[in-house]
């Protein structure tokens, strides 16, 4: 994998995280970065932006993989339960 570009919240710590305007960013990211072929990710834990991924996916045209989304889906299978769609988009497929 090669990341092509990249952005910076500039958020030392979690709570800076946690407040940070997620959609916003997005946004302007994907308005600098139009190319919708290439996926989003955002290796953040402390943005919430689990419930976030399915709108903003839909919204820029691009596939988005976020660090809680991604830490649920290889927890929930390794455990073998089932996979929620909503919640994992694509990679409940996995």
């Amino acid at each position: 994998m090669t990341v092509v570009n990249d952005k910076t919240l500039d958020c030392p710590y979690a709570a800076d995280s946690h407040r940070a305007d997620l959609c916003t960013e997005v946004r302007r990211f994907c308005a600098r970065y139009p190319d919708a072929s290439r996926p989003l990710l955002v290796p953040d834990t402390a943005v919430n932006s689990l419930f976030l991924r399915e709108a903003l996916s839909r919204e820029t045209g691009r596939e988005l993989l976020t660090a809680n989304q991604v830490t649920l889906w290889a927890g929930l299978r390794r455990l073998g339960a089932d996979l929620p769609e909503g919640l994992l988009g694509p990679l409940a497929a996995l």
